[in-house]
């Protein structure tokens, strides 16, 4: 019994604290900090933090756009060759 708690006790203490830094905090995985420097003479240096979902849900947001943009102009271009054919098809 007293060997455990020998055992229990011999990592060493700078492991606890080098893992202790290098982990990230929990704010640090949920939000996203943006620094924005002013183009005038103040400077001063501005920080936000942005949650990470909003950014994903605003890339997710425009692809789905862009996918239906390119839908729509492939399906334009379909039917200006199919009314071209029938213009020439009639003539």
């Amino acid at each position: 019994m007293i060997s455990r708690l020998f055992k229990r006790n011999t990592y060493p203490a700078v492991k606890s604290v080098s893992t202790m830094i290098t982990k990230t905090s929990h704010k640090q995985r949920k939000y996203l900090t943006l620094m924005l420097v002013p183009s005038s003479g103040n400077n001063k240096t501005y920080s936000i933090s942005i949650p990470r979902i909003v950014l994903h849900g605003v890339a997710i947001c425009a692809l789905a756009v862009i996918t239906v943009v390119i839908g729509f102009y492939m399906r334009i271009t379909h039917f200006e060759q199919v009314s071209h054919y029938l213009s020439v098809t009639l003539d």
